[in-house]
């Protein structure tokens, strides 16, 4: 199988290089990645303005350095790869997990979105990882499980994100879960300088105390989650809600 790989902390960052090289032993591995951290970006791409890629050597497998956002690295990887076209998209692995309405800010999974816009089956990978040993239980857990994420991502049709959950260390493996209602307790860093003020904003995640059925509550409780990812955001429960409104003659 050929897998582009690409995520939003840098083509050099532990996660991608060690998922990459444990992958290539099996699969064909094309590494699209940002040449810097582009955490948190979501889904945004650069638009009528150059986007540099840089060929990077010396590895096991293709690799390429794109002065862009995640997003930017699969639309181009898919230029790039146009005549080689991957039969999959990976992104990741996060060093930090994208648990519910995280899902939303993370480059990590709106780079395995844009994946399943351009029509590929396509798999976000994160977990929490403090150190060396985190990320090499995380990459060994995802490339056990590898088969099966690729199976519901093509059983679904579309991206699947993956929290891997590094605590429980094999004690509790995987639930389908959707997204929970992640809450933060927001912290702004106020500072004055010569330029003027600025904020930087920071928080701790605020963990629900009951089962409420979330991916939040799954991994918190040490099990990998796995929830299916739209691109679509219609609220298709309000379309039929709302119809009548524009068949009375108000619209």
């Amino acid at each position: 199988m050929h897998i582009l790989l690409v995520n939003d902390d840098g083509y050099q960052a532990p996660g991608i290089v060690k998922l990459a090289e444990a992958l290539a032993s099996i699969h064909r591995i094309t590494v699209v990645a940002p040449d810097r951290c582009y955490s948190g970006n979501s889904h945004a791409m650069n638009f009528r303005k150059p986007v540099y890629v840089h060929p990077i050597e010396g590895r096991a497998y293709r690799c390429y350095a794109v002065e862009g956002t995640p997003g930017d690295c699969v639309k181009l990887g898919l230029k790039l790869l146009e005549n080689d076209r991957p039969d999959l998209v990976v992104s990741g692995i996060n060093n930090e997990p994208n648990l519910g309405t995280d899902a939303i800010y993370s480059g990590t999974v709106n780079a395995a979105v844009e994946g399943t816009i351009n029509g590929i089956d396509a798999i976000a990978l994160s977990g929490s990882a403090k150190s060396e040993a985190d990320f090499d239980y995380i990459v060994n857990f995802a490339v056990k499980h590898f088969d099966f994420y690729v199976r519901l991502a093509k059983r679904c049709g579309t991206a699947v994100n993956v929290n891997i959950n590094n605590a429980s260390r094999g004690n509790r493996s995987h639930r389908l879960v959707p997204l929970g209602d992640r809450k933060y307790t927001d912290l702004y860093h106020i500072e004055q300088d010569k330029k003027g003020v600025s904020y930087t904003l920071n928080g701790e995640a605020i963990y629900p105390d009951h089962d409420d059925g979330s991916d939040i509550f799954a991994y918190r409780s040490g099990y990998a989650t796995v929830t299916p990812i739209l691109s679509d955001w219609t609220h298709f429960g309000a379309i039929g809600l709302l119809s009548s409104e524009f068949c009375d003659g108000n619209a």
